[in-house]
């Protein structure tokens, strides 16, 4: 009955598949001290929540091309695009050889 409900389990699936926010120990470059730093999709951030902030549009972003791709899979089938490339068809040579009978 939910109109919206499909679309909110595409994000769920999508927040499934992305990748958890990763907790890094590294030193400090200025003081040399082990500073935590929350990593996500392979950035690093200062803080979880600040790592956290980014995970709905990247789930957002994951759904909105799960819907592209989908229209683009069921709109082909509509509408063929012509080729871009135009090369001749190979034709059966046979069909186009002229027979000529004898004169009786």
């Amino acid at each position: 009955m939910d109109r919206y409900a499909h679309y909110r389990q595409t994000v769920e699936f999508a927040e499934e598949q992305i990748e958890p926010v990763a907790t890094l120990t590294v030193s400090d470059s200025r003081t040399g001290e082990p500073v935590t730093r929350y990593v996500f999709l392979g950035e690093e951030y200062a803080t979880r929540k600040e790592s956290r902030s980014i995970t709905p549009y990247r789930c957002d972003r994951k759904s909105r091309e799960f819907y592209i791709d989908l229209d683009r899979i069921y709109l082909s089938r509509r509408r063929r695009p012509e080729p871009t490339i135009s090369t001749p068809a190979v034709s059966d040579p046979s069909k186009h050889e002229t027979y000529t009978p004898p004169r009786v």
